[in-house]
């Protein structure tokens, strides 16, 4: 019974994704797009919407523009997959997105090796400070933006908790993906000898210290199995973690997070583990 509920959740985030993983390596082998093009073209996306939020089709629009422009790659290819995309990406009252969210989309035309688009990624996401370091918040912003996107693989997405008698499954948050993924970071650089201490006040923070995974198991109980779909649990999501904006992380945090099976984007996971 229990597994049949898991794969019944997994089938339908398959169901409703905009993009299936073999969709996204193609955008990514038809651009081939080099990251440090990538990086020049933030900047200019920057200096266009200075308000940091876009339309979707006015942002793909604007890059494609560029891209066969400045450039010089003959436009965006496999348009009708971003556009797809863009259909499906949740707005704002004005129909807008938040820009590290369409930047972390356009991420996909790069076609680069995984240390070069994380870190063209890690700048994005980088806070203005002369520590080269990421906030939390901004951390947790960069896995709900590949989340969003369709750039994890489904197994990172499904979440299973106890309740008597069955098990339940739900879908992952952002904060809970991140904390499993920190965890397996510390226990990794435990095992190596490499732990510098901080790592563990975040698995504490967000797994608890006996690191049982028990923070919002509440919240979705009291919730109901299609919890995840009502808006109110989203405000009540960010009220369960007030993520710090002060500078934490490091490139190679950034890069040993994004990597670790528990999060796995682009399900390249295996590649450097």
């Amino acid at each position: 019974v229990n597994g049949k509920k898991h794969d019944k959740l997994k089938d339908e985030l398959r169901t409703k994704s905009a993009l299936a993983p073999e969709e996204v390596e193609e955008i990514r082998e038809t651009n081939a797009l080099m990251a440090s093009h990538f990086d020049a073209l933030v900047t200019r996306i920057r200096m266009e919407f200075r308000n940091k939020k876009a339309r979707p089709d006015q942002f793909f629009n604007f890059a494609a523009k560029a891209l066969g422009g400045e450039f010089e790659t003959q436009g965006m290819k496999a348009s009708h997959l971003l556009e797809r995309l863009c259909i499906v990406l949740e707005t704002d009252e004005n129909g807008e997105v938040d820009i590290n969210t369409l930047i972390v989309a356009l991420s996909m035309v790069v076609d680069s090796s995984i240390d070069e688009r994380l870190e063209s990624l890690f700048r994005v996401f980088m806070d203005a400070n002369e520590d080269q370091k990421i906030s939390e918040k901004s951390l947790i912003d960069f896995v709900d933006a590949l989340m969003k996107t369709y750039q994890l693989p489904v197994r990172v997405l499904t979440r299973e908790f106890n309740s008597y008698p069955f098990k339940h499954y739900q879908k992952e948050t952002p904060e809970h993906i991140l904390g499993k993924a920190i965890n397996s970071m510390v226990k990794l650089r435990k095992k190596e000898k490499v732990l510098e201490g901080y790592e563990e006040e975040m698995v504490e923070k967000y797994c608890g210290a006996s690191t049982k995974d028990s923070m919002d198991d509440s919240l979705y109980l009291q919730l109901g199995e299609d919890a995840e779909k009502d808006r109110e649990v989203e405000q009540k999501r960010k009220m369960v973690i007030k993520p710090s904006a002060t500078p934490v992380w490091t490139l190679r945090d950034f890069k040993d997070i994004v990597m670790m099976r528990e999060l796995c984007a682009w399900g390249e996971c295996n590649s450097k583990r």
